[in-house]
C-alpha cells in the first residue's frame, strides 16, 4: 500500500512555465540591483524545493512495454510449465533485408514486413504464437504437442519459408524474398529452459545462414560445441593476423584449348602453431564472426597482387589472378579505393585481376553498395568471375546486370562427367548459354584425364583442378610455372595438359 498522496505529476504546461525564471530575474536586477536579485533567487530556490520532490514526469508509474526477447521467454516458459509435451522455438531472418533497406524507404519497408508478419501468423501452428524480434528477424513458438518431433519440425520451417516465398506487390514491383530458419525442441535440449531455448534458435539460425538462403537447421548439442570452438579460433585471429600465420595459396588455371596457364586463384589459408593447416571451411566462419573478412579480403588482394609482380619479374607468364570476395568485403564502401591502391602500389593493371563472386552473392543482391562496388571494378578493367555457377539460382538479367566476365562451373557438375550423360547435358547447356552470352567458362574441380577430354569436346574454354594442379605456397607456384613453361622451349618432364 503506498503511503501519502500520490506524486502529482508535472504537466507540460508546468515545464514550460519554468522558462520565466530567467525572465524574472532580468526584471528584479532591473528594478533593485543585486539585492532584489539575490532575494527573488533565494525565494525561487526554495519554492522549487518544496514542489519538484512532488513532481513526476508524465509517464512514472507507467511500466516499460516488455522487449521481444522478454515476450518469447515468458510464452515459452508458460507452455514448459503446462505440460511435458514438446515445445518448439523457431527463429527466422530474411536473407536479403540489407539489400532491402537500402532499396526501401521506412514506411515501404516497415509494410512489406508487417506483411511477412501477418504470412507467419497465417502458417503458424494453430496454437502459434509469433514476435518480431528485430526488423528482419522473427520468433515463431508452437506446441506443447506431443507429435512436435525433429521430423515436424522441419515441416513447420518449410511452411513458414513457403509463406514469405510468395511474392509481395508493392507499387515499384513485386518483393521475392526467402528466410533462413533455426529452431529448438525442448526434447532435444537438456534441461530446457525459456532462455536456453531461444538461445539454441537463434544458434541454429546462424547455422542456417551459413548454409542459406532459405538455409534450415535444427539445434543439437554437437552443433553448440562447433560454435565454441569457432568462438576460441576467433579469439586467436588478431594474433594469427599479426604473426603472418594467414597465408595465400595460388591454384593454376588453363586454356583447354592450347594448355597454357591463363590465371591463377588466389586461396587463404591459416598455418596455425598447434593445429597445422586449417580448412577454410572451418576458420571462414571464425573470420565471419570476428568481423574480420574485410581484413582478410585486403590481405589476400595485397598477396595476390605481389605473386603477379614476382612472376612478372621472373620472367614467367601468368596473364592473370583472381581474389575471392565475400558479401561483407563487397559492402565495403572503401573497396575500390583499396583495390586501386594496391593495383598502383605493385604497378599491375586493373585487367589482370578478376574479382570472383560466389553465385548465391549475385542471386541475393538486389542493389546498394554490392552492386555499385561490382560497376566500379568492372569500370575499372578489373575481370568479374562468377564463382560455383550452378548454385546459386542467379538469373541471366542478373547475370548481365553485374557486369560477368567469366562463369565457374561448380565441381558439382564437373565430378564424373565423362561418365555420366546428365552431367554432360548440363555442362553443354552451361556453356552454349556462355556462349550466347559473350561469357567465358571455367571449369572448377577437374580431377581427371577424362573429364578433362569430355570437357574440352563439350567447349569448356578454361579448367582447373587437382589434375592441373593443387593450392601452393608462392614459392612452390613459382616452381610450377616455371617447369610447366618449359616445354615450350627445352622439353620438361611435366605433360602438358593440351597434348
Amino acid at each position: 500500500m503506498q503511503n501519502g498522496p500520490p506524486p502529482r505529476k508535472l504537466r507540460i504546461g508546468q515545464v514550460h512555465s519554468l522558462f520565466v525564471i530567467p525572465v524574472a530575474y532580468l526584471a528584479a536586477f532591473a528594478i533593485g540591483g543585486m539585492t532584489t536579485l539575490a532575494i527573488a533567487a533565494l525565494f525561487t530556490t526554495a519554492a522549487l524545493a518544496v514542489a519538484l520532490p512532488f513532481a513526476t514526469p508524465a509517464h512514472a508509474g507507467q511500466s516499460p512495454a516488455p522487449s521481444a526477447r522478454s515476450r518469447v521467454e515468458r510464452e515459452v516458459g508458460a507452455r514448459l510449465s503446462r505440460t511435458l509435451w514438446p515445445v518448439g522455438v523457431f527463429t527466422l531472418e530474411i536473407d536479403i533485408f540489407k539489400s532491402l533497406s537500402e532499396r526501401y524507404g521506412f514506411n515501404e519497408l516497415q509494410d512489406i514486413l508487417t506483411e511477412c508478419e501477418r504470412r507467419l501468423r497465417d502458417a503458424a501452428p494453430a496454437n502459434g504464437f509469433v514476435v518480431r524480434l528485430d526488423p528482419p528477424c522473427f520468433a515463431v513458438i508452437s506446441g506443447p504437442d506431443d507429435m512436435l518431433d525433429l521430423e515436424t519440425g522441419l515441416q513447420i520451417a518449410a511452411r513458414l519459408q513457403s509463406a514469405l516465398a510468395a511474392p509481395i506487390p508493392r507499387a515499384s514491383g513485386t518483393v521475392q524474398l526467402t528466410a533462413s530458419i533455426g529452431f529448438s525442441l525442448s526434447n532435444r535440449i537438456p534441461s530446457p529452459t525459456a532462455t536456453s531455448m531461444l538461445d539454441a534458435a537463434l544458434t541454429a539460425m546462424i547455422e542456417a545462414q551459413r548454409n542459406g538462403p532459405s538455409g534450415v537447421r535444427s539445434f543439437s548439442a554437437r552443433m553448440r560445441n562447433r560454435i565454441d570452438a569457432r568462438k576460441r579460433l576467433s579469439e586467436e585471429i588478431p594474433n594469427a593476423l599479426a604473426e603472418g600465420q594467414i597465408s595465400a595459396f595460388f591454384q593454376p588455371q588453363i586454356s583447354a584449348v592450347t594448355g597454357e596457364i591463363t590465371g591463377f586463384e588466389t586461396l587463404a589459408r591459416w598455418n596455425h602453431p598447434q593445429r597445422g593447416l586449417i580448412p577454410p571451411n572451418e576458420f571462414l566462419p571464425a573470420f565471419h564472426d570476428a568481423h574480420a573478412l574485410g581484413t582478410l579480403g585486403q590481405l589476400m588482394i595485397q598477396k595476390a597482387l605481389a605473386a603477379l609482380r614476382s612472376w612478372d619479374d621472373a620472367g614467367l607468364r601468368v596473364p592473370c589472378i583472381g581474389v575471392n570476395l565475400s558479401t561483407v568485403e563487397l559492402s565495403n564502401p572503401a573497396l575500390v579505393d583499396h583495390i586501386t591502391w594496391a593495383l598502383d602500389a605493385q604497378n599491375i593493371p586493373a585487367h589482370r585481376l578478376n574479382i570472383e563472386v560466389l553465385e548465391t552473392v549475385v542471386a541475393n543482391t538486389v542493389s546498394g553498395t554490392v552492386t555499385d562496388n561490382l560497376h566500379a571494378l568492372a569500370n575499372l578493367g578489373c575481370g568479374i568471375d562468377l564463382d560455383d555457377f550452378g548454385t546459386g539460382h542467379a538469373a541471366i538479367t542478373s547475370i548481365r546486370k553485374f557486369s560477368i566476365e567469366r562463369i565457374k562451373i561448380d565441381r558439382s557438375f564437373v565430378s564424373n562427367i565423362d561418365a555420366d550423360p546428365e552431367q554432360q547435358n548440363m555442362v553443354a547447356a552451361i556453356l552454349t548459354m556462355a556462349e550466347r552470352l559473350g561469357l567465358g567458362a571455367l571449369a572448377e574441380g577437374v580431377e581427371t584425364r577424362e573429364e578433362v577430354d569430355r570437357l574440352r569436346t563439350l567447349g569448356c574454354t578454361h579448367l582447373q583442378g587437382f589434375h592441373i594442379g593443387h593450392p601452393m605456397p608462392l614459392e612452390d607456384a613459382q616452381n610450377w610455372i616455371t617447369a610447366y613453361q618449359l616445354p615450350r622451349d627445352t622439353g620438361s618432364t611435366i605433360t602438358r595438359i593440351s597434348g
